[in-house]
C-alpha cells in the first residue's frame, strides 16, 4: 500500500496507512498483553506470585516489539530494508549478550526480573536507534495530510495476511508458545536458546537476500 501510493504521488494516502496501522498497534497491543499475562497465569500461577514485575517487565516488551516490526515493514516499503533491519536483528541480540555476559564476568546478581528488565531496556534503545535510522525516510508525512479513508480496507487485508505474516516472521514466537504446553520450563528454555543462535544464520541469509 505504502509502495503503490508513493509511486503513484499519493502521499496522504501512504501517511494514512502508517498512521492507521500504528493505532492499529497500540489497540491491539492490550488484548495481547492481556492474552500473555493470562496465560502465564493459567500454566503457571506461581509465576505470577514469585515473580510478577518480570511478568509485568516481559509484557511491556510487547508493544515495542511490535513497534520494531511495523518500524521494519514501512520502512522496507520505503526501499530502507538494511536500516530497518539491521538493528532488531543483529545488534540487540548481540547487545544483549554482551551486557549479560559483562555482567556475568563480574559477579553481579542476575535474577529473571534483572534479566528481562535489561532485556526491555536494550528492546527500547534499539527501536530508538531503529527509529532514527529510518525517521528522516518518513519526512513526507510532515507536509502530507494523512488520508485514513481506506482504513477498513486496509485491516481487512491486514486479517487476512496476519497467519501467514505471523508463521514466516515470528515462527520462533509461535514454536516456543507452542512448545510451553507440554514442556516444563527448563525445556522452553532449551529450545528458546536453540532458536535465538539459530537467528544468526538467519540473519546471514536475510542479508544475502536484502543485498539482491
Amino acid at each position: 500500500e505504502v509502495v503503490h501510493a508513493r509511486t503513484t504521488g499519493n502521499d496522504a494516502g501512504a501517511a494514512g496507512f502508517i498512521i492507521v496501522s500504528r493505532r492499529i498497534l497500540l489497540a491491539v497491543s492490550v488484548p495481547v498483553i492481556a492474552g500473555f499475562v493470562g496465560l502465564t497465569w493459567w500454566r503457571n500461577p506461581d509465576v505470577i506470585a514469585d515473580h510478577s514485575v518480570a511478568v509485568w517487565l516481559a509484557a511491556a516488551t510487547i508493544p515495542v516489539m511490535g513497534w520494531n516490526a511495523t518500524n521494519s515493514a514501512q520502512a522496507a516499503a520505503l526501499d530502507q530494508v538494511l536500516r530497518s533491519q539491521v538493528p532488531p536483528m543483529l545488534l540487540r541480540p548481540l547487545v544483549f549478550m554482551a551486557t549479560l555476559g559483562t555482567m556475568w564476568a563480574m559477579g553481579l546478581p542476575l535474577g529473571l526480573e534483572t534479566v528481562i528488565a535489561l532485556y526491555l531496556i536494550i528492546v527500547i534503545l534499539i527501536a530508538a536507534v531503529q527509529f532514527k535510522l529510518v525517521w528522516p525516510y518518513f519526512d513526507f508525512m510532515k507536509s502530507a495530510k494523512a488520508d485514513v479513508t481506506g482504513w477498513r480496507r486496509w485491516l481487512a487485508a491486514g486479517l487476512l495476511l496476519a497467519p501467514g505474516r505471523l508463521l514466516t516472521d515470528r515462527l520462533k514466537d509461535v514454536l516456543v508458545l507452542i512448545s510451553a504446553f507440554p514442556l516444563g520450563a527448563v525445556g522452553v528454555a532449551q529450545i528458546t536458546v536453540a532458536l535465538s543462535l539459530i537467528n544468526f544464520l538467519n540473519f546471514a541469509i536475510n542479508a544475502v537476500e536484502m543485498s539482491f
